[in-house]
């Protein structure tokens, strides 16, 4: 499966783990410190340059700095990575690492949803998703150090969560939850058979950004109870993530944009060579494959 970035080298990935964890220790547990020091590193901090026998100062799972002639404060704890060398990981930002194989609605068939469930705004990634160890394995051998997750099913898809790529429980590994908010031009599993063509796709997409902008302007009048339009007014000014199929989708999602005032950040197709004039006119931006 091709992996898509929107920059190469975007920081670095780390598996410590220093917060108190929620959930009950069995047997002696050794707590990390909240402030660590890698000494001694041959360090890559861009694609042209390297630091020899560096350092790198994290606290609280936060790198603070990366330098040659660091001082080291007190009441860090000291790990030497002589002759190691650190990189920079990938960030996969369209990924439906750790999701369940449940088409959503299935998940979301009760309550107050919207009529077709190819348009499901109020799904959030992070409630369902489970660390994979071994594709985070098989991840973090290509170099990924963190994916931004969703389910890739369905028209308004719902909101993604961003995940490092370590080895413990979901808890743990989450890095932030409802990152982006994501939608396709592609039905999906909906259960019925309408939008049956990918312009009644683009129709309901449409039709449902419009119910949203009128729920929103008359949610006072309590005319209904809406988890899906309310999800949209809620996630309204997240990341929009728009996935492309082809490089014909683009002047479609370009539209769609300048109707409502949206800046969709579209993962490319591969195909994006065969419009280039017309993607150096356009605002929106661009996750590509590699």
């Amino acid at each position: 499966m091709s992996r898509y970035i929107l920059l190469i080298f975007l920081g670095f990935f780390f598996c410590f783990s220093y917060a108190q964890e929620s959930f009950p220790a069995k047997g002696l547990t050794h707590y990390a410190h909240d402030k660590v020091a890698i000494v001694n590193a041959n360090i890559w901090i861009n694609a042209k340059t390297i630091l020899s026998n560096a350092k790198i100062l994290i606290i609280k799972n936060k790198i603070t700095a990366v330098g040659i002639d660091l001082k080291i404060p007190k009441a860090y704890r000291i790990v030497d990575m002589k002759s190691k060398y650190l990189y920079p990981s990938f960030l996969d930002l369209y990924s439906n690492y750790g999701m369940d194989t449940l088409k959503a609605y299935k998940v979301l068939n009760t309550g107050t949803r919207y009529w077709n469930r190819a348009i499901h705004p109020e799904y959030n990634a992070c409630e369902n998703f489970k660390t994979d160890l071994k594709n985070a394995k098989r991840l973090r051998s290509m170099g990924f150090g963190a994916v931004l997750s969703h389910k890739t099913d369905g028209i308004a898809r719902g909101t993604a969560n961003l995940i490092s790529l370590g080895n413990k429980r979901q808890h743990t590994e989450t890095i932030s939850e409802q990152s982006a908010f994501c939608f396709s031009l592609k039905k999906g599993h909906s259960g019925v058979h309408y939008p049956g063509s990918y312009m009644g796709s683009i129709a309901l997409l449409r039709q449902s950004l419009y119910d949203a902008i009128w729920y929103k302007n008359n949610k006072q009048n309590d005319i209904e109870k809406n988890q899906s339009l309310n999800a949209f007014i809620n996630n309204w000014k997240m990341p929009m993530l728009m996935e492309s199929s082809s490089h014909l989708d683009f002047s479609n999602i370009e539209k769609i944009s300048a109707e409502f005032n949206l800046s969709f950040i579209v993962k490319g197709s591969g195909q994006e060579y065969k419009i280039i004039d017309e993607i150096k006119k356009s605002k929106l931006k661009l996750i590509v494959p590699i």
